[in-house]
């Protein structure tokens, strides 16, 4: 009996560790689609995770990076294009987005 128990308990615990969750996703949005000088950028994290232990990571076109923000404002004082990432992971895996945005 004990027997019995001890591999229906191990077949339970592999169910269990195999269980397949989605690969975490990367999103996001900007508030805005024209940005002057000066202007206030929100970045809205709407990306998907796989339920285990995760990271998030903006990197902000220039040298700022901000490690584990949801929801990032940023204002550039240059006149020029930025690639913005978003990079995340989770429990399996990882994923990253990225946009480009011009600074008029």
């Amino acid at each position: 009996m004990k027997i019995r128990k001890a591999i229906l308990l191990i077949i339970f615990v592999q169910c269990v560790l195999s269980c397949n969750r989605p690969n975490p996703t990367a999103c996001f949005t900007v508030n805005k689609s024209t940005v002057n000088v000066g202007d206030t950028i929100i970045f809205t994290n709407c990306s998907e995770y796989d339920g285990g232990s995760t990271y998030t990571i903006w990197q902000l076109g220039d040298t700022q990076i901000v490690n584990n923000g949801e929801n990032v404002q940023r204002v550039y004082n240059i006149s020029k294009q930025y690639i913005i990432t978003i990079s995340i992971g989770g429990r399996s895996d990882g994923d990253s987005q990225s946009k480009k945005i011009i600074i008029q």
